[in-house]
């Protein structure tokens, strides 16, 4: 059944959910669906959607915490047009806006919860998750229980699916040397981190953690990739350690597939609020080793010393003790490399993800 789909998303930053839903959209439209992403004029996600070849619509006002009758009639316009089997919502914002719309064209509403910082227990909140939504996705089982123990979610409605990542995009023609001389790296160590900069995704403790590595590793250099409200603070951070010479600022990028490759390891030292995040299962994808926290969804995902290490948030000396050794010894290293490319093959692909999320798509339009 050829399905018709609106994905819809308010944020104006560009993180991983957003990345999340234009890939979604994505291999939908290549498997013969229709897509379109409602989104905010002006938005990160609309440029990707251009740049990308992704159908999108922009609907003015979706950020607003009050509803107007302006964006309601936008998302009213939108889906009378399109007459959608399935509204797909990422984000509370707009969940409200086309949750409302949709419910009174009665069109299926389908909600992807992609954090996990626990839901207020509200009776808005309860009335979102309950009322205006058919089916619910989340990006890890912690959130999953969350949205049944506090919006008071029934168990059956709510499906814990991690987006997975397509290796073929992960298999790189172009060398690691080559990657280095194009970032000015030739003949350096990288610790990789690529994450949206803000507090809790923890690229603070990384800085740290670098630092404490600087005099045995005067090689190494902290690529951070992503933009976000925390890069000034981080770089008046790097300063204070004395590590400018040694971190780079690469903004947001597309070729996370060559970054990765060229890259000695790649850390995620979140503090909390993490789903499930897809720059692990893609570093499981580009055959490069993990290191990551145990906070949110990711121990669903990460087996200590077998798939990634896991050390504890807000901890610099661990996680320095951690990228040591990664950096020491090679078999190690390996060890969780393959270890991650046996986790990816066994339920962190995008075919695998994609099904599931489709299983849900024709179950709630039938």
């Amino acid at each position: 059944m050829k399905l018709r789909i609106i994905h819809t998303e308010s944020q104006m930053e560009f993180g991983g959910q957003e990345i999340g839903t234009v890939r979604e959209a994505k291999y939908l439209l290549e498997t013969g669906h229709d897509v379109v992403i409602a989104c905010q004029p002006g938005s990160r996600i609309s440029e990707r959607c251009m740049n990308e070849n992704v159908p999108f619509r922009s609907v003015p006002g979706m950020r607003k915490a009050a509803l107007s009758p302006f964006t309601m009639a936008k998302a009213l316009l939108l889906l009378l047009g399109y007459r959608p089997h399935v509204v797909h919502c990422h984000s509370a914002q707009d969940h409200w806006i086309f949750g409302l719309a949709a419910r009174f064209l009665r069109i299926p509403v389908v909600r992807t919860r992609h954090n996990s910082v626990e839901p207020r227990k509200i009776r808005a909140v309860t009335f979102l998750y309950n009322k205006l939504t058919d089916r619910l996705i989340t990006r890890g089982e912690i959130v999953r229980q969350q949205l049944i123990e506090v919006a008071g979610c029934r168990p059956e409605r709510v499906s814990s699916i991690p987006l997975g990542v397509d290796a073929d995009e992960f298999t790189v023609n172009e060398s690691p040397e080559r990657t280095k001389e194009k970032l000015g790296l030739e003949g350096r160590r990288i610790v990789l981190c690529v994450a949206i900069l803000r507090a809790w995704k923890g690229q603070e403790d990384l800085v740290r953690a670098c630092s404490l590595l600087k005099s045995t590793y005067p090689d190494l250099t902290l690529l951070l990739v992503g933009d976000g409200v925390d890069k000034s603070r981080l770089e008046r951070i790097t300063e204070d350690v004395a590590m400018t010479e040694n971190v780079l600022f690469a903004g947001f990028r597309d070729d996370i597939p060559e970054l990765m490759s060229c890259s000695d390891v790649m850390v995620l030292a979140s503090r909390n609020f993490e789903g499930a995040p897809q720059v692990i299962p893609q570093a499981w994808a580009a055959g490069t080793p993990l290191i990551s926290t145990p906070v949110g969804g990711i121990p669903e995902m990460v087996i200590d010393g077998v798939n990634g290490i896991l050390t504890p948030p807000g901890h610099p000396e661990e996680l320095a003790s951690a990228i040591g050794r990664v950096l020491e010894n090679r078999d190690y290293a390996q060890n969780l490399v393959y270890g991650g490319k046996k986790s990816l093959e066994e339920g962190f692909t995008i075919e695998w993800s994609m099904q599931k999320t489709l299983d849900i798509y024709r179950e709630v339009a039938s």
